[in-house]
């Protein structure tokens, strides 16, 4: 993931704060902000959705499924855990390490794209 592990635990230990928020608030920071059509902007706009959906297919399979439930279907974290047998606090920590490596991976994109 191009992160030591100390780095790793620091975030991993961060996440669990379980600080939620919302994967369009910064896209929708950004669209207030420049209320005209940009092509170049459009146009990284998909990409950057494109390389969130594969970051997101390449997550752990519960990881996906509590992204699935909570951004998809809506679901808050007391519904995922009965859906999933497991305790709210448990969803809350999957939730974390899914954004964790969703950052991370998408750091690398982002990187890769400025080359």
């Amino acid at each position: 993931m191009g992160v030591s592990i100390e780095e790793y635990h620091r975030v991993l230990q961060d996440s669990l704060a379980c600080q939620l928020s919302s994967m369009d608030e910064a896209n929708d920071a950004h669209e207030v902000a420049d209320r005209e059509a940009d092509p170049l902007l459009e146009a990284q706009s998909g990409a950057l959705r494109l390389a969130v959906a594969e970051a997101i297919s390449n997550l752990p399979e519960r990881e996906r499924l509590v992204m699935s439930m909570y951004y998809d279907d809506e679901l808050n974290l007391k519904e995922i855990g009965a859906v999933l047998g497991i305790s709210e606090s448990r969803v809350c920590q999957l939730h974390g390490q899914a954004l964790v490596r969703l950052r991370a991976r998408l750091r690398s994109w982002n990187s890769e794209q400025r080359e």
